[in-house]
């Protein structure tokens, strides 16, 4: 009888024993499988924008090594334009505003590099074509129809080549800027002057830079661009 009790209590050691392993493997199964869990979660590094007056970055606030990181610049300065930006002083190059790298395995910081605008009222060999001095560089909304007048300096110009387009389409959109030809009285051939008119039924307020390319449609070498600053108002 003694020894079916004995029997009886060993075997139960045994199952208790039995439990208390295979309770202890899982627990410790689980504990590995969260230590392995946050071995694979890679290290993310910081990202910084500088912070500007004349600009804004986008991007996101931090990265894998070896993800690609991508931001815009927006240039909130009217009188400045993008030239391109770096990381950690890293040179990148733009597709319209938006630069590219991948995540070194530390933190970066990125920064624009701007330039000032500069006017530019005489242009081309000789002086080819200059901005009039009685233009007017300020314009009023909802004022008409507004010309600016670009003098060529040389004589027997026949056929000209004319292009304008405005750093901010918001203020002075491309399609509100027309080109004609002047020809004096008299004339038949001759170009005198480029006539540059803007519809200010078609612009906002703000400042926006134009630029001029004027050419002699038999020589392209010959002609200039003329640059000019417009406040709208």
């Amino acid at each position: 009888m003694k020894a079916v009790l004995h029997k009886s209590r060993f075997a139960a050691i045994l199952s208790f024993a039995a439990l208390w392993l295979i309770a202890a493997l899982a627990l410790v199964s689980a504990c590995s499988g969260r230590e392995d869990s946050g071995a694979d979660e890679p290290e993310k590094y910081v990202i910084t924008a500088e912070v500007s007056d004349d600009y804004e970055i986008t991007v996101a606030d931090e990265a894998a090594e070896g993800e690609a990181v991508t931001f815009t610049v927006n240039v909130t300065n009217p009188d400045k334009y993008l030239c391109g930006a770096t990381y950690n002083d890293i040179a990148l190059s733009s597709e319209n505003n938006t630069f590219s790298f991948y995540m070194p395995d530390k933190e970066v910081t990125l920064t624009a590099v701007l330039a000032g605008r500069e006017e530019v009222l005489v242009a081309g060999p000789s002086d080819f074509v200059q901005f009039n001095s009685a233009n007017s560089r300020n314009l009023t909304r909802d004022s008409g129809v507004v010309s600016l007048r670009l003098d060529i300096s040389f004589d027997r110009i026949f056929n000209l080549s004319c292009q304008a387009s405005s750093s901010d389409q918001s203020i002075i959109p491309d399609s509100a800027i027309t080109i004609t030809d002047y020809r004096p009285e008299g004339s038949i051939s001759e170009v005198e002057a480029v006539i540059v008119q803007i519809d200010t039924s078609a612009v906002s307020q703000g400042i926006a830079w134009l630029e001029i390319d004027v050419r002699d449609s038999n020589a392209s070498t010959i002609g200039g661009t003329i640059v000019v600053r417009i406040i709208v108002t």
